[in-house]
């Protein structure tokens, strides 16, 4: 491993995003029910005004665990049971897996018009997601997945409503924990940890580093060895072996 990657990483967090997210969302949705002296109801679709609107992912299973830790977030802070989960609007369409599986395993298109063609629908299938949504009258906009985030800026450009993006809900519920750099004086160092397109495409990194923080990231043998295989361990929900495999990248770091 190189050794600025040891010697930097004096604070590694190791975050599921679907999970800050949840409760990110959650946090704004009790703020809207207590701005909401009553319940309405647009006019074109039957949906509260404190509902939250999620654009789905790459596959209909990865939304599914995505909504199950919102509602399980949102009811277990109400107090009230599954009659406390946030309403939501779910617009889940997997016709975009090709194209969006191609961007993730990083594989470039054999063209420059290939790539463009592949760019201008994927952002147009976002698009009319987005427009669905808002006529659907959500208070908010999220997508829970990280590659949809490539094309953010165009997809949220023009929204009437708030569109969250995943870095900046990760970068300032880590603001708002107020934790304290290993050394005193120095700055905040965080690590993070993803898929390669994840990592090059710096959806994270940014918008952290924008709250002030130091990004560290693996470098290329500890993401073969070590970060590649527990992502695929967590995509066979083998669990410990994520575990494991995280611990391991911990004691290398340290």
């Amino acid at each position: 491993m190189d050794s600025k990657w040891k010697a930097d990483l004096k604070l590694f967090i190791i975050f599921r995003v679907d999970l800050i997210l949840g409760q990110h969302l959650s946090q704004l949705w009790f703020a809207m029910m207590r701005d909401c002296s009553t319940v309405t109801v647009c006019d074109s679709f039957l949906a509260p005004a404190n509902t939250v609107g999620i654009i789905g992912g790459m596959s209909a299973g990865s939304s599914l665990k995505f909504l199950k830790k919102l509602v399980t977030w949102c009811s277990s802070t109400s107090g009230d049971g599954e009659g406390g989960a946030v309403p939501f609007v779910l617009c889940s369409d997997p016709t975009l897996h090709r194209e969006m599986s191609a961007h993730e395993k990083n594989i470039v298109p054999c063209n420059f018009e290939t790539e463009r063609r592949d760019r201008t629908y994927i952002v147009n299938n976002l698009l009319q997601k987005r427009t669905f949504l808002e006529k659907a009258g959500v208070g908010c906009i999220v997508m829970p997945c990280h590659i949809s985030h490539l094309w953010y800026d165009e997809v949220s450009r023009g929204c009437s409503i708030p569109f969250f993006h995943v870095g900046e809900c990760v970068a300032k519920e880590i603001k708002e924990a107020k934790l304290k750099p290993a050394e005193a004086g120095s700055p905040l160092r965080i690590g993070v940890l993803g898929t390669s397109a994840t990592l090059s495409d710096r959806i994270y990194q940014e918008k952290l580093q924008k709250q002030g923080f130091e990004v560290v990231i693996p470098d290329e043998a500890t993401m073969e060895q070590t970060v590649n295989p527990a992502i695929q361990a967590l995509h066979r929900e083998d669990i410990e072996g994520a575990k494991t495999l995280g611990m391991i990248l911990c004691l290398r770091s340290a």
